[in-house]
């Protein structure tokens, strides 16, 4: 088992479109900027070993949904 840690800054928007009062459809899109900082492997029966590490990543994300209204 593995276990990476870090943070980050998610940065989109999007929009839904109701073309009715009961439904509407929606579409967004997320660009995430990542820093990894540590990394943690699980050895079992309670024994864990961890390293620091220095690494960026990026991430983008669409979405679409469809939405009911009641």
């Amino acid at each position: 088992n593995a276990r990476i840690g870090g943070g980050g800054i998610p940065l989109g928007g999007g929009f839904d479109y109701f073309y009715s009062n009961h439904f509407s459809l929606g579409v967004d899109l997320t660009y995430n900027i990542i820093h990894y900082d540590t990394i943690t492997f699980d050895l079992g029966q309670g024994a864990t070993v961890g390293f620091d590490m220095d690494e960026r990543g990026s991430m983008t994300t669409i979405g679409l949904a469809l939405t009911g209204y009641f």
